[in-house]
């Protein structure tokens, strides 16, 4: 038997709705749901989310990039999504940081195998666990009928014909590159502190994959130079020092001031623009005091301001010190020792003075006292506990 476009399509529609209403009074499990149906993210993607990641979104922008399927653009966060979320945080009114699908046994993600059965629970109470065979099969059903990057579903009219329904690409990244993505974010972010032991059975067991890929993680952030792997013992955060801040400090000074320099005699209208509006958000961070956006907003201005020295290999480089100097801009922002230093505010706004008058001289003054004066900072920071634990608030 044939079946008609515009029944399957009026099929689709019913199953999603029946969906929907099983999980509405939920807020999580109706928030996973439009997850797993309007983005083609795996999931152990989708439970690497935490709250801060939507916490500022609105309806219709994109999702983080890391959501999208290979060549694929990154979701839409749906308006469904937004509810979802909403409804989320006034009823539990979680901690940014916590996982956005959290067990509800401690602090972790739920695990693959735990979203795998829930799905099914609820196929069986819609009546539909004849019809799709979990997450793959609910997914496979329903194709790009559902997954679709601008619209959710119900908004979706007037399309061209089709034929009926088309089967995503699988695109997923490797479990090991996920890993290792997940674990250095962490490090960088200083969720996971200097000192640390990384057990692989333990990340194995939390992220829901074998030891195989943990152990390949571990070896490419032991190759970047984040973890040192002791024989007996196991792999290791790496320990802040003096040392380490003063080499990455001088080669950052090299670097930085090079693309500086090469930006600033070719920087575009709209550079100065965001680069204003940036500054103006860093600025208002200060007087928030969120520590993590803080980070944020610094490495967004420094990594737009060299965005027209037209030099990717320079840029790339330097993308990857940030990412080394990360952790000790993480103890500069979220101390409560001594008073935050407020000069970068104002090394920047001159920053973006000299550079609009395309003067690379000046640029590269400013470029260079910003870069020495954060890490003046934070070694003062040791000086002042050189055999203390960083007090954070």
């Amino acid at each position: 038997m044939t079946i008609n476009k515009t029944t399957r399509s009026s099929s689709v529609i019913v199953d999603v709705e029946k969906l929907r209403l099983q999980v509405e009074n939920r807020p999580r499990n109706m928030l996973l749901l439009e997850f797993i149906l309007m983005t083609t993210a795996t999931i152990p993607e989708i439970l690497s989310l935490k709250v801060e990641d939507l916490k500022e979104m609105k309806a219709g922008e994109r999702l983080p990039a890391y959501l999208g399927t290979g060549a694929d653009p990154s979701p839409v966060f749906t308006t469904e999504m937004k509810q979802g979320f909403e409804k989320l945080c006034t009823k539990y009114q979680p901690p940014m940081e916590e996982f956005l699908f959290k067990s509800g046994k401690g602090k972790n993600a739920l695990s693959v195998t735990s979203v795998s059965r829930l799905v099914r629970t609820w196929l069986t109470q819609s009546g539909m666990s004849d019809r799709y065979n979990g997450v793959r099969g609910l997914r496979s059903h329903m194709g790009k009928m559902l997954v679709n990057p601008e619209k959710s579903l119900p908004q979706k009219k007037n399309t061209r014909p089709s034929r009926g329904y088309t089967l995503p690409r699988v695109k997923t990244k490797p479990l090991h590159e996920f890993v290792f993505q997940e674990l250095e974010k962490a490090i960088i972010s200083g969720r996971i502190p200097p000192g640390q032991r990384l057990a692989t059975e333990a990340i194995a067991r939390d992220m829901g994959v074998s030891r195989i890929p943990v152990r390949e993680a571990l070896r490419r952030l032991e190759a970047r130079g984040f973890i040192t792997t002791r024989p007996n013992w196991g792999s290791v955060v790496n320990t802040l020092s003096r040392e380490n801040l003063q080499e990455i400090l001088h080669i950052r000074l090299l670097l930085e001031c090079e693309a500086i320099e090469k930006a600033a005699v070719r920087v575009k209208a709209t550079t100065i623009s965001r680069l204003k509006a940036i500054n103006a958000m860093f600025a208002r961070l200060r007087v928030q005091n969120d520590p993590g956006k803080l980070l944020a907003a610094n490495r967004e201005f420094h990594l737009m301001a060299y965005r027209d020295a037209d030099s990717p290999i320079l840029l790339e480089i330097i993308n990857q010190l940030w990412d080394r100097v990360n952790p000790y801009y993480n103890i500069m922002f979220r101390q409560s020792i001594i008073p935050h230093p407020k000069a970068g505010i104002d090394y920047h706004a001159q920053l973006i003075k000299a550079m609009a008058g395309r003067d690379s001289e000046k640029s590269k003054h400013w470029i260079k006292a910003d870069l020495i004066r954060s890490a003046d900072f934070v070694l003062k920071l040791f000086d002042l506990h050189q055999e203390k634990s960083w007090q954070m608030d």
